[in-house]
């Protein structure tokens, strides 16, 4: 299930692989601006945003960790 913090996650990782696709000419009918400035621009800019969200992901105070349970009581 994709929480808040999992969906920083997600852009990141699709911002990355559009760019790594964009600079790697995947397609073969890019125009040059898009293949030298774009893809490494959604690379530079993704990579940060998947770091964030992993670091989220792992690092969060999340609901099933033992001290979150016995606070309620």
């Amino acid at each position: 299930m994709l929480t808040r913090r999992d969906i920083v996650l997600l852009i990141g990782a699709i911002t990355v692989t559009i760019g790594g696709g964009l600079f790697l000419n995947l397609t073969h009918n890019e125009p040059l601006w898009a293949e030298w400035f774009l893809g490494p621009a959604l690379v530079y800019v993704g990579l940060p945003i998947a770091i964030i969200g992993i670091a989220l992901h792992f690092y969060r105070s999340g609901e099933h960790s033992a001290g979150a349970t016995n606070a309620h009581r």
